[in-house]
């Protein structure tokens, strides 16, 4: 398996597309600032959970049948956390994918499960959602690795989020490619 970065792929995608990141610094992602344009920041466990708590209630609520989502969570165990919502937009979305160190093996109907090693992916969490109504992007890169032992608390990422059609697209397509790389 060819190594792969999420994260940097985004942003070199964003620089070839001359689409400008801004920057938040250090942000909790609750207060709408995120959903403007395409961001940079640093953030922690809690602003990366409720960008993606959003993002995967879109889905369900809206209903979202076209959707394609592809989920990266460094270790399948953390899916755990949100099994049941991901159970529901399996249920709702067209096609899922999810990606993740495989230490355990969720249950997810129709979801295809990626076991990852030993690639840049592994540090990184993202979610991106690609619909006709709906078009969303975060991935974040923990920024001191993924030590098990560090407080959930203590985690901290660098990333980006964005509403960018074209560099939602290019993004998708980006993984797609990695993914035929070795299917």
């Amino acid at each position: 398996m060819q190594n792969f970065s999420l994260f940097e792929t985004v942003l070199k995608i964003a620089k070839d597309l001359g689409h400008e990141l801004r920057s938040l610094g250090e942000s909790n992602l609750e207060d709408g600032e995120a959903s403007a344009g395409s961001t940079t920041f640093l953030t922690r466990l809690p602003g990366m959970r409720n960008w993606c708590r959003a993002a995967e209630s879109t889905v369900i609520q809206d209903d979202l049948r076209d959707a394609r989502v592809f989920a990266g969570f460094q270790r399948m165990s953390r899916v755990r956390g949100v099994l049941r919502r991901y159970q529901k937009i399996c249920e709702r979305a067209g096609e899922v994918w999810v990606f993740a160190q495989e230490d355990w093996r969720p249950t997810l109907p129709h979801a295809r499960l990626v076991a990852i090693d030993d690639v840049e992916l592994c540090r990184e969490w993202f979610l991106l959602v690609e619909s006709r109504r709906y078009m969303a992007l975060l991935s974040g890169r923990e920024i001191e690795g993924t030590d098990r032992n560090r407080a959930r608390a203590d985690r901290r990422f660098e990333a980006v989020s964005t509403f960018h059609p074209e560099l939602v697209l290019t993004a998708r397509e980006s993984i797609e490619d990695w993914i035929a790389s070795f299917l």
